[in-house]
């Protein structure tokens, strides 16, 4: 029985905090130089990218997209 209520107590406590893709922040965003640091050079740092668009001047446009959803015992 006790086995049961711990499994309880960790699948809730697992669940009341979600996290998806690549948290990037100002500190990290200063590493990089417009016009100077490559795309290999960001994907070196933060990992793949959520998207990649590259346009008809050869240029490329990356996106990091992260999302925290954090459960509140009120809610309940």
């Amino acid at each position: 029985m006790k086995r049961y209520a711990l499994i309880g107590l960790l699948v809730v406590s697992l669940a009341g905090c979600v996290s998806m893709g690549t948290k990037v922040d100002e500190g990290q965003l200063r590493q990089f130089e417009r016009g100077r640091s490559t795309y290999f050079d960001v994907v070196a740092r933060l990992g793949p990218p959520t998207q990649m668009t590259l346009h008809e001047d050869g240029s490329r446009e990356v996106q990091y997209v992260y999302s925290q959803q954090q459960m509140r015992p009120e809610s309940y």
